[in-house]
C-alpha cells in the first residue's frame, strides 16, 4: 500500500507494509493536516483526512481493497468514495459521448463542434446534480466541485462561483488545513475576477475605442452611435467560440439589414475570410491587450455587448432568444 498526499506530491509519499494477517501500523513524527490518499493503485484508493490529532483505523481486505473499507478517525470517508464513484461514471460518460468524434466520417464543422459540446455539457449538466446531492458536508463539497476528468472540469469555478462562494464560508473551521486554504485563495481569484468583470454594465457608457481599420479608414465607436451596435469578442481559431459565432451569424446579418451596426474584436493570428463586408472588423493578432481587458472587463471569450444609439451598454453576453428580444426593442424605438 502507498499512502501520499492528494494535492501535494512532495509532502508525504510513503510506502505501508501489510503483514500475514493484513495488518500494518504507519506512525509518522508529525503529520500535515490535509488530504491523503490510501492506495492500492493509482484508481483503487481511499481518501482520508489527516488532522494529527486523531488515530486513523482501516478495517478492510487487501484484496477487494477499498470494497467494503471501514474507516474511523477519517471523517467523510465513505462520502469521498461516492464522490470519487460518480465522477468515475461522470468521465466514462464522457468518453462514450467523444467517441463519435474517432469516426474517420467526422468533420469537425462548426455546426458538428457545437452539437458534440452540447452533449458533453449535457452529460457533466446531470453528473454534476448527481454529485452535489451526495456531497453535502463542506469538507466533501468542496472535494466534489475540485473534480476533473482529463481535461474536462466537472465544476467550471466561473460558471460556478455561487457554490464556490457558498462552500468557502462554510470552510473557516478547516482552515488549518492547506488544500482548503488553496480553496479559499481560489474563491478570492474569483471575487476579484467577478469585480472585474462588472466593469461594464448595462447602463454605462461603452468606452471609445477602434472597431476597425480598413486601410487608411478608422471606424471607432462613437462614428456608429447613430444605430443600435453589436460588438462582439471571440476567437476564430477557438472551435467553441467559433462554432457560437457562426451559430449566430444568420441572426447577426438579418439584424444589420434592419438597422443594426455589427464589430468584430478577433483575437488570434488568423486572417478570416469576411464573408460579410459590411461587418466592421479588428483584429488583435496577440491577443486582447490587457489593458483594453481591463476596460472592458473581459474575463472569459466569446464575449458581446449590445450598444443603443447613444452608445449606452444595454446588454452584455447574450445570444441566441436573449439576443434577438433585445435587439427588437431597440430597433422598435
Amino acid at each position: 500500500m502507498v499512502i501520499r498526499s492528494a494535492y501535494d506530491t512532495e509532502r508525504v509519499n510513503d510506502t505501508l507494509l501489510i503483514d500475514h494477517q493484513g495488518e500494518f501500523v504507519w506512525n509518522p513524527d508529525t503529520v500535515i493536516p490535509g488530504f491523503y490518499f490510501l492506495e492500492k493503485g493509482p484508481h483503487n484508493h481511499l481518501v482520508l483526512i489527516f488532522t494529527g490529532q486523531n488515530t486513523v483505523q482501516i478495517d478492510a481486505q487487501y484484496i477487494n481493497f477499498p470494497n467494503n473499507a471501514k474507516v474511523s478517525g477519517s471523517n467523510h470517508a465513505e462520502d469521498f468514495s461516492k464522490v470519487e464513484a460518480i465522477r468515475n461514471n461522470w468521465h466514462q460518460a464522457l468518453q462514450k459521448a467523444t467517441t463519435a468524434t474517432s469516426d474517420s466520417g467526422w468533420i469537425p464543422t462548426p455546426g458538428a463542434v457545437h452539437q458534440l459540446k452540447e452533449q458533453l455539457d449535457s452529460v457533466t449538466n446531470f453528473y454534476r446534480q448527481v454529485i452535489l446531492d451526495a456531497a453535502k458536508p463542506p469538507l466533501v463539497r468542496m472535494y466534489a466541485l475540485l473534480q476533473t476528468a482529463g481535461r474536462h472540469t466537472l465544476f467550471d469555478p466561473w460558471e460556478n462561483r455561487q457554490l464556490f462562494y457558498t462552500t468557502d464560508s462554510l470552510l473557516a473551521s478547516y482552515q488549518f488545513m492547506e488544500e482548503v486554504g488553496r480553496f479559499s485563495e481560489k474563491v478570492s481569484q474569483l471575487k476579484a475576477t467577478e469585480q472585474l468583470s462588472n466593469k461594464l454594465r448595462p447602463g454605462d457608457a461603452f468606452p471609445e475605442m477602434i472597431l476597425s481599420i480598413d486601410q487608411a479608414d478608422t471606424i471607432t465607436v462613437s462614428q456608429l452611435s447613430a444605430s443600435p451596435v453589436y460588438i462582439g469578442i471571440y476567437n476564430p481559431s477557438d472551435p467553441g467560440e467559433n462554432a457560437l459565432h457562426e451559430e449566430s451569424l444568420t441572426q447577426l446579418v438579418r439584424l444589420q439589414s434592419r438597422g443594426f451596426q455589427v464589430a468584430f474584436l478577433l483575437t488570434d493570428s488568423a486572417t478570416i475570410a469576411q464573408k460579410h463586408p459590411r461587418f466592421h472588423y479588428h483584429n488583435y493578432r496577440t491577443g486582447l491587450p490587457g489593458n483594453i481587458q481591463e476596460e472592458l472587463g473581459i474575463v472569459r471569450q466569446p464575449a458581446n455587448f449590445i450598444l443603443n444609439e447613444s452608445g449606452i451598454i444595454v446588454a452584455k453576453n447574450v445570444w441566441g432568444n436573449k439576443l434577438q428580444q433585445i435587439a427588437e426593442q431597440l430597433l422598435q424605438k
